[in-house]
C-alpha cells in the first residue's frame, strides 16, 4: 500500500522483513519448517515466485510521500531482526526506525503508545496527544 495509494499518510510497520518470500524459505522456525516440508519443491518454487510480487523490497522505494513509522523488535528472531533492518533501509524518506525491547508480537505498552503518538500526530488528531498523554503519566 505504500507505492500505490498515494492518499495514505502515514503507515506504522511492526516486524517488517523486506522478503515474504526469504522469510517462508529460510525461516526456521517449527512452522515453516512444516510449511515447506508439506510441499515438494517444484511447489513451492511456484509458491515463492508468486509471493514475490508482494515483497516489500519492491515498494518500500517508492512509499514516499507517506511517512514510515518502523518498529522493530530486539528479542526477535535474527533473520527477522536482519530483515526488518532491510526493510528500514530499502524505504524512501520520510521514515523512523525504532528498536524495542521486546519479542515479534510487540506486547509492550512502549511501543503501544509510540504508535499511536505516531498516528495522532501524523494525522493531526486533535486532543489525541493530550489524551495519551494523560494516561500514559
Amino acid at each position: 500500500m505504500t507505492a500505490v495509494d498515494k492518499r495514505i499518510k502515514t503507515f506504522v510497520l511492526m516486524g517488517l522483513t523486506d522478503r515474504y518470500t526469504t522469510y517462508v524459505e529460510k525461516n526456521q522456525s517449527d512452522f515453516w519448517k512444516a510449511y515447506r516440508d508439506s510441499m515438494s519443491k517444484e511447489e513451492l518454487t511456484e509458491t515463492l515466485e508468486l509471493m514475490r510480487v508482494t515483497d516489500p523490497d519492491q515498494f518500500l522505494p517508492r512509499s514516499a510521500p507517506a511517512r514510515l513509522f518502523f518498529q522493530c523488535a530486539r528479542f526477535d528472531m535474527d533473520d527477522v531482526k536482519q530483515a526488518c533492518e532491510l526493510a528500514y533501509r530499502a524505504a524512501a524518506e520520510p521514515k523512523q526506525l525504532r528498536w524495542y525491547e521486546v519479542e515479534h508480537n510487540f506486547e509492550n505498552a512502549e511501543a503501544s503508545v509510540d504508535r499511536l503518538a505516531w498516528l495522532a500526530e501524523r494525522l493531526r488528531l486533535k486532543g489525541f496527544g493530550q489524551t495519551l498523554g494523560r494516561t500514559t503519566r
